[in-house]
């Protein structure tokens, strides 16, 4: 029995406070008595021992573990392989095709946005946008934002595919000296579960060096 000083209630508050007390002190679950949702007068479809809550849980955490290095596997070998043929491209029309078409079909997005508040961004395969729809979004040079979709930007609703999620980053301003934006889109909430973050990190930077030399 609990002592009366120490309530089932606080029992509970601790517990809710520290979420992960029984895996730091795991010899204790050995100690204690767990409720069998298929023999106790108790039982219910909608409970389950906490053992077994326990035991799926870790199963589904080990799953989604192996699904993302499976993805940052792939999405690895694909950014290597844009890199390689972005450092190839000299023209700038040929640059243009690439942003258009390649970096979607490559990273299996749904969509590959240059976005600026320069007209100049349109030779290169971008997107113009009034400075205003930029000036919550742009950060400082380098940052990344992986996040919900950002539907304040006008080419994110003119995408054919619905857009789940979104990585956006903000590209040096001396470029077109105006804010300017990279937006990697997607139907999925691959952006909200932190995949392949440094590979899209990377990717744009090299990204933006190679824009640089055409300016």
């Amino acid at each position: 029995m609990i002592r009366s000083k120490i309530t089932e209630k606080k029992v509970q508050e601790f517990l809710e406070k520290n979420p992960d007390y029984f895996i730091k002190h795991e010899k204790i679950l050995s100690k204690m008595n767990f409720p069998n949702n298929l023999k106790t007068k108790y039982e219910t479809k909608n409970v389950i021992s906490f053992k077994d809550w326990l035991f799926n849980s870790l199963k589904q955490n080990y799953r989604q573990v192996l699904k993302n290095a499976e993805h940052n596997f792939f999405t690895q070998k694909a950014v290597l392989n844009l890199v390689i043929d972005l450092v190839r491209i000299k023209r700038t029309d040929i640059f243009k095709k690439y942003v258009n078409n390649e970096i979607c079909k490559s990273l299996k997005l749904d969509c590959f946005l240059l976005i600026s508040s320069s007209k100049r961004v349109e030779e290169f395969g971008g997107y113009f946008t009034e400075k205003k729809n930029l000036s919550d979004i742009y950060k400082k040079k380098g940052e990344l934002i992986m996040d919900a979709v950002n539907e304040t930007l006008p080419q994110i609703k003119n995408v054919k595919k619905e857009i789940i999620s979104n990585a956006i980053f903000s590209l040096d301003i001396e470029i077109f000296d105006e804010p300017s934006i990279i937006v990697y889109g997607s139907k999925e909430k691959i952006f909200l579960q932190n995949r392949g973050t440094d590979l899209i990190y990377f990717f744009s930077n090299i990204f933006q060096e190679k824009l640089k030399q055409f300016l």
